[in-house]
């Protein structure tokens, strides 16, 4: 923890605060963890100031669901379907990873995330084969410096068997690894669902969460499975504020609104969905309901995990969607569809009540958490800057992220990453992905992009 206060002066401020709005020139004071102050001419005469000037100061974003453990098998699946993925990919790698790559992975995935302005993550985790891997999981994102849901899923190679629980060592983990409530790194359940579980099995497990307070984070509504999946978490009576659905392709009306009143959240990872050939993204279903989903990247080996790129591809499919019956009509649309603002709040606000933490992060708000970014735009692919907005969504990339603040605590300055060594992080994601794929070819698998 800083020992002086931090004063970010002189940024454009793009609070997602209603109340303070976006400053076109602002500062933001940090005391601790928190932050103390947003306006202009804030009194910095203790703190430690970082000069904002020719960048924006914004929420970090927020990813809510990655699964982590999958980064060293970077983009080697983005010319696969789902079938091919889980068919062929992961049975033949993931039954080879030893602790040490499972650790390497989810330490490159959340270094990757907070280099990319992500500064929360829900880290969908289904590696977890034994007490060790799943450890070692926990090991690679708290040293990560990022704030992470830790959701423990049943071990991905047993989910062809639906009448198995929840593992129940589950909670040996929260009492050994989760003693408190507080830190950067919190545990949630990963957990199958009626896609992948016997409905009684679904009951078990959202009751088993429960004991132990954790929140719960599910698939539901993918093609080619039953459907109305959150019709049945209904009909169980187990929905609550506690639970966030993921993917939600054939997610009907009538369910979403059952959620609604329930309380649940989304997160929406369309753009992975159509990439993969899961499905259409549920966003505009949503948005009908009044409903501002998470969004999130998903898997690393398909698609890039970061949110300029999921806000982006995201905004392509569903002004495509939206505009296809004008342009099957022979004309072209008058008005547009989504916009800037409500991408930013899906990666802000709508990330942080999908993460369960609504109240603490998703905006610079006076006593809310210090995770904070600042995003150049004072660079060649940004200038001029015209709507704050729009530039970040429509112009910025990754390499733009300037300086990450989590907890108030710098983790990224001036473009480099200050909570990790980089150089370790990269050779053991290395190490691991070589190790991985010898092991696999000594079994007979070589994907196609080694051939």
């Amino acid at each position: 923890m800083n020992d002086r206060p931090i004063l970010i002066r002189g940024g454009a401020v793009l609070s997602m605060d209603p109340s303070i709005g976006t400053l076109s020139r602002g500062d933001v004071r940090i005391e601790g963890s928190v932050i103390a102050g947003v306006g202009s001419h804030l009194n910095g005469a203790d703190c430690e100031i970082i000069d904002a000037q020719g960048m924006i100061v914004m929420p970090g974003m927020i990813d809510g669901h990655k699964h982590t453990w999958q980064t060293i098998f970077r983009s080697t699946c983005g010319d696969d379907t789902l079938a091919g993925f889980f068919g062929e990919a992961v049975p033949a790698t993931a039954s080879v990873m030893t602790p040490d790559d499972v650790y390497a992975s989810n330490l490159l995935g959340a270094v990757d995330a907070l280099d990319a302005g992500i500064t929360t993550i829900v880290d969908w985790c289904h590696i977890t084969v034994s007490p060790m891997h799943t450890r070692a999981a926990v090991e690679g994102v708290k040293d990560s410096g990022a704030r992470v849901w830790f959701a423990h899923g049943a071990p991905q190679p047993t989910w062809s068997d639906k009448t198995l629980e929840h593992p129940r060592d589950l909670a040996a983990l929260q009492r050994e690894d989760f003693a408190g409530d507080d830190g950067l790194v919190r545990l949630a359940m990963a957990a199958r669902g009626p896609m992948f579980a016997n409905l009684d099995v679904t009951k078990r497990d959202f009751e088993f969460a429960r004991e132990l307070g954790i929140p719960i984070s599910v698939h539901v509504d993918m093609p080619g499975y039953d459907g109305e999946d959150v019709l049945r978490l209904h009909e169980m009576g187990v929905l609550g504020p506690d639970v966030t659905f993921l993917h939600g392709n054939t997610i009907t009306d009538r369910e979403i609104s059952l959620a609604i009143d329930a309380g649940c959240s989304f997160v929406d990872s369309g753009q992975l969905d159509v990439m993969m050939g899961i499905g259409s993204p549920m966003t505009e279903r949503l948005l009908r309901h009044g409903v501002k989903p998470g969004i999130s990247a998903d898997t690393p080996a398909t698609n890039p995990t970061d949110m300029f790129w999921v806000m982006r591809g995201l905004m392509l499919l569903e002004r495509a969607r939206a505009f296809k019956p004008t342009f099957d009509a022979n004309a072209q649309p008058e008005k547009s569809h989504m916009t800037a603002h409500q991408m930013v709040e899906f990666a802000t606000m709508g990330g942080a009540k999908a993460v369960w933490l609504g109240d603490r992060i998703g905006s610079l708000s006076p006593g809310k958490i210090a995770d904070v970014i600042l995003v150049r735009v004072s660079d060649i692919n940004t200038r001029p800057v015209n709507d704050i907005e729009s530039t970040l969504v429509y112009c910025a990339h990754r390499g733009n992220v300037d300086t990450v603040l989590v907890n108030g605590n710098i983790v990224k300055r001036s473009g480099r990453m200050e909570s990790v060594d980089v150089d370790r992080v990269l050779r053991l994601a290395d190490a691991a992905r070589d190790r991985v794929y010898e092991q696999a070819a000594k079994n007979g698998y070589v994907p196609e992009w080694r051939r």
